[in-house]
């Protein structure tokens, strides 16, 4: 059995609702974006050209490299577009602006028989992960193949991950409730491709029905089990979560299989299933949409590809937002635009009133050691804030802020208000520059 990680909290905001249906259907805009770069790795590249047409579901982009992802059409229609357009991480990125012709022809793979997925080998599995572009939807975006691959006989335990512990987002909790058996399936499929004897499945306590309809679904296999937890912010991360559930911590620097463990949150195991059953690509996803701002708050389920004010407009508003987060209040992303579209890891729009987002006054860190107690990653965060201040990258590199999750539980604790995660994402920037910068030089300086 595992044991509490370090630090964590119980945040509290207003705005939160009760899941009562499935994930409402969004209709498709007339306008699609879709952003070469979704997924850790190389970027995508076009593999379709302005004024071609496209089918849902054809793979419109895709890169040789070794850790890449695919991107899908999720409509039908033509290529009006390929240019930089605003992204939610932040910045630019080369985009494919795709017409909707409001008609859904499907490319010709998607029009095959189901498969029996009960027939598919270990590498066919992580193929289909590839081909239909699945990634971590949690947020990391980390491409899914590249977690299976060459894994087989080196994983003990397959985890699904459910703690969905951000304030407000409903998206994996909805697809817990209403397509457990989905989950289910995936992870078996998961468990295949890396020939793993168990599966655990993790959702807190806050989550009853999604727990009984976990076990409902996992009743008839002997080696999937559904582990229900407290809730503690952020055990969602998987370095807490294999804390909270089997007691043992990744080493700094490494990954889960180093442990004998693979970790997948739970849509992208649906989404593995949907794939193997029925060709689908990933090309749509649960969005929460929340806040107290937000007329009718809840799950929606998108294509990807559409813009933040599509999911705004349905959802409606009281009264004006004054900040929009992409993601959850603790580590969403403020955006300057809603024309930005929703992507592969975006799980959730947060809407925050005038009052909300007005930022409290920062005054001196009193050395209270609040944020070291609450950090879940046993990091300093008084240090990393002062030399964070100081520029100094070299004694921030030897205090491991790379370490750093940025779950934002440094901020919520600090009693001065400091925007610790803020000055920690620059620092970490500014630290990647500078090993980017010295690699080029090294490169630079080789005999050629």
């Amino acid at each position: 059995m595992g044991m509490p990680f370090h630090g964590g909290i119980h945040p509290k905001v207003t705005g939160a609702f009760d899941i009562e249906k499935p994930a409402e259907t969004l209709p498709a805009p007339d306008i699609l974006y879709y952003p070469l770069i979704q997924h850790r790795g190389a970027a995508a590249e076009p593999l379709v050209k302005v004024g071609e047409q496209v089918c849902l579901g054809q793979k419109i982009a895709d890169s040789p490299a070794g850790l890449t992802s695919p991107v899908h059409a999720s409509v039908s229609g033509m290529v009006r577009a390929i240019e930089p357009w605003d992204h939610p991480d932040g910045g630019k990125c080369d985009t494919i602006v795709v017409e909707n012709d409001r008609l859904d022809r499907k490319d010709p793979a998607l029009e095959a028989e189901p498969r029996d997925v009960e027939l598919l080998d270990e590498q066919q599995i992580v193929e289909i992960a590839r081909e239909a572009g699945i990634v971590g939807m949690g947020g990391a975006g980390f491409p899914l193949y590249a977690k299976l691959k060459d894994a087989a006989g080196q994983v003990e335990t397959v985890i699904l991950n459910g703690c969905e512990c951000e304030p407000l987002l409903q998206s994996d909790h909805t697809t817990m409730i209403y397509e457990a058996d989905s989950v289910v399936q995936g992870g078996l499929l998961l468990a295949r491709a890396v020939d793993a004897p168990r599966i655990l499945i993790a959702v807190e306590d806050d989550k009853p029905r999604a727990a009984q309809a976990l076990q409902q679904a996992a009743a008839p296999y002997d080696n999937v089990e559904v582990r229900v937890l407290p809730v503690r912010y952020p055990q969602g991360g998987e370095k807490m979560l294999i804390k909270a559930l089997l007691g043992k911590e990744v080493p700094p620097g490494k990954l889960p299989i180093a442990l004998g463990l693979v970790v997948s949150n739970v849509e992208s195991a649906t989404a593995l299933y949907r794939a193997c059953r029925s060709h689908l690509p990933l090309i749509s996803r649960n969005v929460t949409v929340a806040g107290s701002v937000v007329a009718r708050p809840g799950v929606l389920s998108v294509r990807l590809g559409t813009p933040f004010e599509a999911l705004m407009e349905h959802c409606g508003l009281t009264a004006p937002y004054a900040k929009l987060l992409s993601g959850g209040p603790m580590m969403g992303k403020a955006q300057h635009t809603a024309k930005v579209p929703i992507i592969k890891t975006v799980s959730g729009l947060v809407l925050l009133s005038e009052r909300e987002a007005r930022s409290q006054r920062s005054t001196n860190c009193i050395r209270c050691g609040k944020c070291m107690q609450a950090c879940p990653m046993l990091l300093s965060p008084c240090y990393l804030n002062f030399y964070s201040d100081l520029g100094n990258l070299a004694e921030l590199e030897r205090l491991n802020i790379d370490n750093c999750i940025e779950c934002g539980v440094c901020s919520y604790s600090c009693p001065a208000k400091l925007p610790l995660v803020q000055k920690f994402r620059l620092s970490k920037l500014e630290l990647s520059k500078q090993r980017r910068a010295a690699k080029e030089r090294k490169e630079g300086g080789k005999p050629q």
